[in-house]
């Protein structure tokens, strides 16, 4: 195995295992490898992977033989056109699967990657979400075990005061009896004198057994809340053993479609290769068909310009056949016309002179003889030519065959071509079957873990809803409770206000009573000081006047004194109406407050009872989600899926019988219920009230004692 990086990164996975000659070395690693090799240098932060090149190269190789090369283009940096790649081969049992049309089948792959996408997101998410609820309910699963340990230790510290309680009914009954036998030996002696002694000792023995009553009484009840708190506490368990199969049949549902999911993509993988490898050798195919078209026509073009050319020769040869019997022809006449003029001379040699005769005859002979070598020469000449037109035709008809050979031999060809691309239409075929089938397999698991993520989420938005539902009640509790103490003890400082403003009043009142009786006493006093003075004045005064001399310090002062009196007078009636009014408005603000407290209060109570109400309707939804969710399971059971989930009655059972162990267990191995803390804070609700009546009847029950 050797790797190499550069601009391009390379590779390439190398058996030592022999090959035919002339091939690669193949390689002897398995496809889920390779996968995983590429899902590495696709997630790795140095490499920004696009898109996948995946190209393959036959080998002529034994069954156990394949390899793989995949070449990858990743950009490596955003700034700089870096990019790398990664060539390898495939060839899976020496088989290759030939061309086939890609416009068959690019609209699924597309859609099955943008399916494989969407479900590795949809599976992500899901499992971010089990961790999610898993810590959730961890935490809660651990207020739950502190809430039981707290109810444990409440109980065991009931248990204890129930323990003294019964102790001390024992001892104070084996103290009666022994009291009442020894009264009871004394009564014959002491008969006239302790009849009023037995029968206080008779109304005691009746007081301590109506709180010995009252005791067995409160013991039976804390009996019953301890039991109740025991069932509460069983079930509580039971749910969370419930909760936690529910969660572990959820992860091996979720890891059992992780499996489905990396098998899938792996068909995936396979097909698409099956795929690229089948539309290159269709590439290949077609131009190796248009090269051999292109090669074909050439040749055809060349013996249609051969059988033009030989067309051409052979009208020419026949041209020079025309020219050469016209010629021969012509020789003919010729010889014809030597032959008359031979005659004619024998007839005319006689009359002209024998040097003449001969002159001419060797003149005329020189002509023919030189007419006749041109002609024969022209002959010799076209012979020729007909000969090389012959030797041409023939070679046509040689490449005419040939090429006849080759056509039959090309249809062959394209007749095996055909074959062999239907036979790879048929695997196509088989392979998208494949494909289907398993695409159907997967969107029913999809679907199937859609729906129990979606009933899942539910159910824990139910749960988390009633929690801040509950949250809120007891926050409004707490709210109302906190106003209530506050308008309380404005009432209680609003009504020592007034205590202490009324009890001003009534000072202030006799104050003014008693300035009133020291003024009717002045008045007296002046009245009486005035009818002594009077007759002494009147018996001074002239008589005829109707007028009374009195000195300027005594007129001064009585004007000052009235003016005095006057002006206090107005001053504590005005402070006396303003008390009334302040009187006035504090009763009114206060009564306006105490009827917002009591509205305050009814809202309260209303939004507690719509709170309970929305708590009754959630645990209803809650209970339907999970009688929908077991309906689902038993679908998904009776459909042959494995999403199981645990059945009700084999949860409860199974957890009857681990119920002990989860008690001893100090280490938490499962998922927490998130029901228990609200179940232990109402058993606490109803328990503490009972534990505060017993201690207060304990009180006094010593106080009569």
């Amino acid at each position: 195995m050797w790797i190499k990086w550069d601009q391009a990164c390379c590779v390439v996975l190398s058996s030592s295992k022999p090959c035919q000659a002339g091939y690669d070395r193949p390689g002897s690693a398995t496809l889920v490898h390779i996968y995983q090799h590429l899902t590495i240098l696709q997630t790795n932060k140095y490499f920004q992977v696009p898109r996948f090149f995946f190209s393959f190269k036959r080998f002529r190789l034994g069954a156990t033989h394949f390899s793989l090369v995949v070449k990858m283009e990743a950009a490596m940096d955003e700034g700089s056109g870096r990019s790398g790649s990664v060539r390898a081969t495939m060839s899976i049992f020496g088989e290759s699967i030939s061309g086939r049309k890609a416009d068959k089948n690019s609209g699924f792959v597309s859609a099955q990657e943008n399916l494989s996408s969407e479900i590795k997101q949809l599976a992500q998410s899901g499992m971010d979400k089990l961790n999610e609820r898993k810590a959730s309910v961890d935490k809660e699963r651990a207020g739950a075990e502190s809430e039981l340990s707290r109810a444990r230790a409440m109980a065991k510290e009931l248990e204890r005061q129930i323990e003294q309680t019964k102790a001390k009914a024992t001892s104070q009954r084996s103290e009666l009896q022994a009291m009442w036998a020894a009264r009871t030996r004394r009564k014959g002696a002491d008969a006239p004198g302790a009849h009023a002694q037995a029968e206080r000792d008779a109304l005691r023995y009746a007081e301590v057994l109506q709180e010995l009553d009252r005791a067995k009484k409160e013991l039976l009840k804390l009996r019953l809340e301890v039991r109740s708190s025991a069932e509460a506490k069983a079930k509580a368990e039971s749910d969370i053993v419930a909760s936690a199969c529910s969660i572990q049949s959820s992860l091996r549902a979720a890891d059992e479609m992780k499996r489905r999911m990396e098998e899938a993509n792996e068909e995936h993988v396979l097909v698409e290769l099956a795929r690229i490898e089948a539309e290159r050798e269709r590439r290949e195919i077609d131009a190796q068909r248009g090269a051999e078209g292109e090669r074909f026509a050439r040749d055809i073009e060349a013996a249609r310009a051969r059988i033009k050319a030989l067309q051409k020769e052979v009208s020419r040869a026949r041209e020079m056949e025309a020219k050469l019997a016209v010629t021969n022809a012509d020789v003919e006449v010729l010889q014809a016309e030597m032959e008359l003029v031979r005659a004619m001379e024998k007839n005319q040699v006689k009359k002209d002179d024998a040097a003449e005769a001969t002159a001419r005859k060797n003149r005329e002979e020189a002509h023919d003889k030189a007419l006749l070598q041109a002609s024969e020469a022209e002959l010799d000449a076209a012979k020729k030519e007909l000969e090389t037109i012959k030797a041409g035709s023939f070679q046509f008809m040689t490449s005419m065959d040939r090429t006849r050979t080759e056509i039959m031999r090309v249809a062959e060809e394209i007749n095996r071509l055909k074959a062999q691309e239907k036979k790879s239409d048929t695997q196509v075929q088989q392979l998208n079957g494949k494909l289907l089938k398993a695409k159907a397999r997967l969107e029913v698991v999809t679907a199937a873990d859609e729906r129990s993520k979606a009933i899942v989420s539910n159910l824990t938005a139910a749960l988390q809803q009633l929690k801040a539902e509950t949250e809120v009640a007891n926050k409004e509790e707490d709210l109302t409770k906190l106003e209530k103490r506050c308008v309380m003890a404005e009432a209680e400082n609003v009504s020592a206000e007034i205590a202490t403003t009324e009890q001003r009043i009534r000072q202030s009142v006799k104050e003014l009573e008693a300035a009133k009786l020291s003024e009717a006493a002045a008045m007296k006093k002046l009245k009486h000081a005035v009818e002594s003075t009077m007759p002494g004045r009147v018996s001074s005064a002239p008589r005829k006047s109707g007028t009374i001399t009195i000195s300027r310090f005594e007129y001064e002062y009585l004007s000052g004194r009235a003016a005095l009196v006057r002006v206090v007078a107005d001053k504590k009636l005005a402070a006396a109406q303003a008390w009334v009014q302040a009187l006035k408005v504090g009763e009114k603000e206060v009564a306006a407050r105490a009827e917002a407290a009591e509205r305050e209060v009814r809202e309260i109570e209303a939004r507690a009872a719509q709170a309970a109400s929305e708590a009754e309707k959630t645990a209803d939804e809650k209970k339907a989600l999970e009688q929908e969710l077991y309906d689902l399971n038993a679908t998904a059971e009776r459909d042959g899926l494995q999403c199981a989930y645990p059945r009700r009655r084999s949860s409860r059972v199974s957890t009857t019988s681990r119920r002990s162990k989860a008690r001893r267990s100090s280490v938490s191995a499962g998922v927490r219920n998130p029901r228990s803390p609200s179940f232990t804070i109402k058993r606490k609700k109803k328990v503490m009230p009972n534990l505060l009546k017993l201690i207060r009847d304990k009180r006094g029950s010593k106080s009569t004692n």
